[in-house]
């Protein structure tokens, strides 16, 4: 591409050279593009009819004019061909005739299996003020995600037929896009500092005032740029992989924790996923005018959020760099599709997101926040997004994100990051992370499916487990994956009687209470310190352990591992038989404790 920004109008003008093989064995008649900006072209588009005139906290109904986007194919032609190709918008998903992120194009070749395309655009994209991460602010802030006339992906669906995947841009919905080669030649006014995709490669000043910068970018699905007069520049390297950061100033003394979150995230993806393909990553920190362009992830480009004085004692700045690295790998690395399968990519990210944190900034008690006294893990963060789901029964986690209902945070990021979670701890770290790297190696540049991973993890399974363990498994993709089924166990009662012989008889009654059925280890521990280890291996809604034992049973744990994380209610998982001659000690001390709360709420309202 061949671009230019007018910082003025917020408009970029472009000429487009795309080559597409046919990798099919189909002919193909026509090809089908996204364009995305006019989802941001009025209040007619099916995203902001889904918004209900509120995207990101920001009230759409009174939006002036110049603060809608836009795209526009002015010109699209076949190489050597001098007629106009016809164009169409298509609206698969809700046959709304005013949305126009996609546009359907009749070719005037068709195209055979193992033949190619070459098309030719002229295309102008004007920026919407910052909405849904893309847009300008003041100061001549701009970031251009999503932008140009894109491509879909041609391919075969799950039941073998081929065609172009290439879906309307609606709310809940993310990105999908090809593997290819990006070639980009941009040029601004001269005080535009701007930072990209891939690698930038020169950097001219011309004699009419403005600057040209060249980009590549090889084997990636999209490229996103930014250009602001006003960020710094600070550059770093870690095993080999260019680290460019484009921050506002006065957030220099964040820098350090930034780049170590990048490094960080390197280090551990590299280790127990695979290695960075790409040699460069580049984030970028938006000044507070453009804070809607961040929490975001592109092809070897990413954004953060912060501020000045952002407390050292919580780490939600390191979470957010190191979530959004993590998603190129999967986003962008394996490429999964998220507009139909995003537990693919945002669950998975959420996965290891917690896992960085938790090897790098703490445990799982602290890593996240440690201020004040007050502690919280980011994985403790992720399970509470999930068990406080309103409604954990509105969709499963593999549902198409336009068909999702109810928390979407809640299912797709946190639930799916606690079935990986279980499948860890039921697996051992070894063998889990041998897994993820097989996947990772597997699949890389390929657009895997769930199949690809549920398959993997049946046969590792298969091979590294006990049949218990293997069941446990099976139970976590079968009713996790495609069910709406939840996991409550519970240990009801706990009866003990002594028996003629002098021998002391404990029932324990067991419960899953909700309908998510899968072996659980159970553990009972006595009086004088003995356990017995044992385990409900086909769990119904209510099972009794009956023991004899020469000592009294004090404790009934299930899960005292803690493997099963997709638990909703851990609290009801054991069940302490009051022995102590402390026992009425101790209650007075909770006594005492909350009454020292009550009175200390009580000044505050005084």
């Amino acid at each position: 591409m061949n671009l230019s920004l007018d910082h003025n109008t917020k408009t970029v003008t472009g000429t487009q050279q795309i080559e597409w093989i046919n990798n099919s064995p189909d002919t193909v008649y026509q090809v089908e593009m996204y364009m995305y900006l006019n989802a941001f072209k009025d209040e007619e588009s099916s995203y902001i009819r889904g918004s209900i005139n509120n995207v990101m906290g920001q009230d759409l109904s009174n939006k002036p004019e110049e603060d809608w986007g836009y795209i526009r194919l002015n010109s699209i032609k076949e190489e050597g061909i001098d007629k106009e190709l016809q164009q169409r918008y298509i609206q698969k998903l809700d046959n709304n005739p005013k949305d126009q992120s996609v546009v359907q194009i009749d070719l005037t070749n068709p195209i055979a299996p193992g033949g190619s395309l070459v098309l030719l655009t002229e295309f102008i994209s004007k920026l919407p003020r910052t909405i849904a991460r893309v847009g300008f602010a003041e100061n001549d802030f701009h970031f251009f995600v999503h932008w140009y006339p894109k491509l879909g992906v041609y391919e075969s669906d799950e039941s073998g037929v081929w065609g172009w995947n290439c879906h309307q841009f609606l709310q809940r919905m993310e990105f999908y896009g090809e593997f290819g080669t990006y070639d980009m030649t941009i040029t601004t006014a001269k005080h535009m500092k701007v930072g990209g995709s891939g690698c930038r490669t020169t950097q001219d000043d011309n004699v009419d005032g403005t600057t040209t910068y060249h980009f590549i970018a090889n084997d990636v699905i999209d490229f996103a740029w930014v250009a602001y007069p006003d960020f710094e520049i600070h550059t770093d390297n870690w095993n080999g992989v260019d680290i460019e950061l484009f921050y506002p100033g006065h957030h220099k003394s964040l820098v350090p924790r930034i780049i170590g979150a990048v490094k960080n995230s390197l280090e551990f993806m590299e280790v127990h996923v695979g290695t960075y393909p790409y040699p460069k990553i580049t984030v970028m920190d938006p000044p507070a005018l453009g804070m809607r362009s961040g929490f975001m992830e592109y092809p070897t480009f990413i954004t953060g959020g912060s501020f000045y004085g952002f407390p050292k004692g919580v780490k939600s700045l390191e979470s957010l760099i190191v979530h959004e690295f993590c998603h190129q790998y999967f986003m962008g690395i394996l490429a999964n599709n998220e507009k139909e399968a995003p537990w693919l990519d945002e669950g998975f990210v959420t996965f290891f997101e917690d896992n960085v944190m938790e090897a790098y900034y703490g445990d799982e008690d602290n890593s996240l926040v440690d201020i004040l006294g007050y502690r919280i893990s980011n994985s403790a963060k992720s399970r509470d997004e999930y068990v406080g789901m309103r409604n954990r029964r509105a969709s499963v986690i593999t549902e198409k994100s336009w068909k999702i209902k109810g928390d979407y945070k809640g299912l797709i990021y946190a639930k799916t990051s606690m079935i990986l979670r279980s499948l860890k701890h039921i697996m051992g770290d070894e063998v889990f992370y041998r897994m993820m790297r097989i996947y990772f190696k597997n699949n890389q540049f390929t657009h895997p499916r769930k199949a690809d991973f549920a398959v993997l993890v049946k046969n590792i399974a298969s091979l590294e487990l006990s049949k218990f363990e293997f069941n446990q498994v099976l139970s976590l993709l079968n009713l996790g994956l495609d069910s709406t089924a939840v996991c409550d166990y519970a240990i009801s009662t706990v009866v003990s009687t002594i028996a003629h012989n002098g021998s002391i008889i404990s029932t324990i009654t067991v419960e899953q209470l909700e309908d998510f059925y899968i072996p659980v280890d159970l553990r009972f521990t006595f009086e004088d310190g003995s356990t017995i280890d044992t385990t409900w291996a086909q769990p119904t809604d209510l099972k009794q352990f009956i023991i004899s034992s020469e000592s009294r049973l004090l404790t009934a744990e299930i899960d005292p591992y803690h493997k099963l994380w997709i638990d909703v209610n851990l609290n009801n998982n054991s069940y302490t038989i009051e022995s102590s001659p402390f026992t009425v000690f101790k209650y007075f001390n909770r006594a005492v404790y909350w009454t020292q709360n009550l009175m200390q709420i009580m000044s505050f309202l005084m």
